[in-house]
């Protein structure tokens, strides 16, 4: 038999007959599941999203050098890529990452063959 004692009203215990004990069965789990969640709700503290903040502007460039490597996606801030000299893009990425290159090299004591060509993507 299924006893709900503390919803009873004084006296007798409830008997539920056997027929609706599944039903109060499922409603009892709601209920507790109900609770459950009330009580995460209570506790449950607000996270603030992350900032992704201003990241540098860049582009992307596939460079092919001479010895038949290929490097993808090479990053070149957009500021060294200012055309306000009349220099043409490619010609300011190549010097850019030139300059990365020689940085690397200088680092790891291994030079780079020369740029053959240059790709924006």
């Amino acid at each position: 038999m299924f006893e709900f004692n503390d919803w009873a009203y004084k006296g007798d215990p409830v008997v539920v007959p056997i027929e609706y004990q599944r039903s109060l069965y499922v409603l009892e789990l709601l209920l507790i599941h109900h609770a459950l969640y009330l009580v995460s709700m209570e506790t449950k503290v607000m996270v603030r999203k992350k900032s992704k903040g201003k990241s540098a502007a860049l582009t992307a460039f596939n460079v092919t050098y001479e010895d038949g490597t290929i490097t993808s996606n090479r990053r070149v801030s957009n500021g060294l890529l200012d055309q306000s000299f009349g220099d043409s893009l490619e010609d300011l990425a190549r010097t850019a990452i030139e300059n990365q290159d020689n940085e690397i090299a200088q680092r790891s004591g291994q030079r780079r063959a020369k740029i053959k060509s240059i790709a924006r993507i």
